[in-house]
């Protein structure tokens, strides 16, 4: 192999043909790369990484812009999202669609298209990351000699896994960051999910790609890598604002219902705007503050609420249910006195004929 001169078309010679799909597209970069510029292969593996993103650059700007509007929308969206809900719980199939019509028609009056502005980048990303991979998988199996110095730093043979470990590290770390500081678009994420996104998915990867050539391993830190500086870049205002992109909305901070925030400033058509007072939200009375301390009522647990909704539901069910025993009782009552009297209408008509006959 080592004899085979390097050339378009080098890796299919060495019997890496994939046919036609995102792993002979990723072929056809890389090697292309390789062959125009003279990198080695783990420069051109980088080089390939950034040219996939930098292609995939505008798609993600939309994406970026998109995001940040529908997450400024939520205050409206959300609440035509709980009705629309309710009415698909409670079999309403007209209001579910009319709540559905509402929704779709202020993403359209905003000229927001979730699907084709927010997946598109991630969508040809992931098909080249796939590509890139399998790519990488199979020049190690062979091993293509150029991957056997080919490499750089303290990682020179690409065909086999980092003896370190410090490329699936830093790969991981990375998506880490990327998570923290809210995804590759820098939107914000729902915390539960950003705390998936921090801890869990950087160790899926580093227990997926530690035992992987370093080739493949690289792969992967460089799309990280791009990642995190893509993020940081849509975090910037001074970025987002030279790309022209919707500011990112933060949502202002919610303030606990306690007994001071009883007095508020509500909205006034005037000008001048009186505080107005506003009942505490709490249904209990609030403790005296200059009471002495006494002791602190335990939170009912489990069996309490077990017992307080039995008790509710038995408070509402025997007054009912007695009304149905009494009825029931008065209507066999009589049934028995008309049975009773049937009997005797009966008994006293064979009285009546057996007179009747004797006379």
């Amino acid at each position: 192999l080592a004899s085979v001169p390097e050339h378009i078309g080098y890796l299919k010679s060495l019997g890496l043909d994939y046919g036609w799909g995102p792993t002979t597209a990723a072929e056809w970069l890389l090697e292309h790369i390789h062959i125009w510029s003279g990198l080695p292969w783990g420069a051109s593996i980088l080089a390939a990484a950034f040219a996939v993103r930098a292609g995939c650059f505008y798609f993600y700007v939309q994406g970026a812009d998109t995001t940040a509007k529908m997450r400024a929308l939520k205050p409206v969206i959300d609440p035509l999202t709980a009705k629309m809900k309710t009415a698909l719980n409670a079999g309403d199939r007209e209001e579910t669609m009319r709540w559905r019509r509402e929704s779709t028609k202020v993403y359209k009056d905003m000229n927001i298209h979730p699907v084709r502005h927010v997946f598109a980048g991630p969508v040809i990303q992931g098909l080249f990351g796939f590509g890139a991979f399998r790519l990488s998988r199979g020049m190690a199996d062979i091993p293509v000699p150029g991957l056997l110095d080919g490499g750089m730093l303290w990682f020179t043979n690409l065909a086999i896994p980092d003896p370190t470990y410090l490329l699936p590290l830093m790969a991981a770390g990375a998506v880490h960051m990327v998570a923290r500081i809210g995804g590759e678009s820098g939107n914000p994420m729902a915390p539960a999910q950003q705390k998936i996104m921090m801890w869990g998915l950087p160790g899926l990867m580093f227990l997926f790609s530690w035992w992987l050539p370093a080739a493949t391993q690289l792969t992967f830190l460089a799309g990280s890598v791009l990642s995190l500086l893509q993020a940081l870049i849509f975090r910037s205002p001074r970025f987002r604002r030279a790309l022209n992109l919707t500011p990112l909305y933060k949502q202002p901070p919610v303030r606990p219902q306690t007994i001071e925030t009883r007095f508020a400033m509500r909205a006034q058509p005037a000008a001048a705007k009186k505080p107005v007072y506003q009942a505490p939200s709490s249904s209990t009375t609030p403790p005296d503050p200059l009471a002495r301390p006494g002791k602190v009522p335990a939170k009912p647990g489990l069996a309490d609420k077990v017992w307080k909704t039995t008790k509710e539901a038995a408070r509402g069910w025997f007054p009912e249910a007695l009304t149905r025993m009494t009825q029931s009782q008065e209507k066999q009552r009589k049934d028995r006195l008309k049975a009773q009297a049937a009997a005797y209408e009966l008994q006293r008509q064979q009285q009546l004929e057996q007179e009747k006959n004797g006379r």
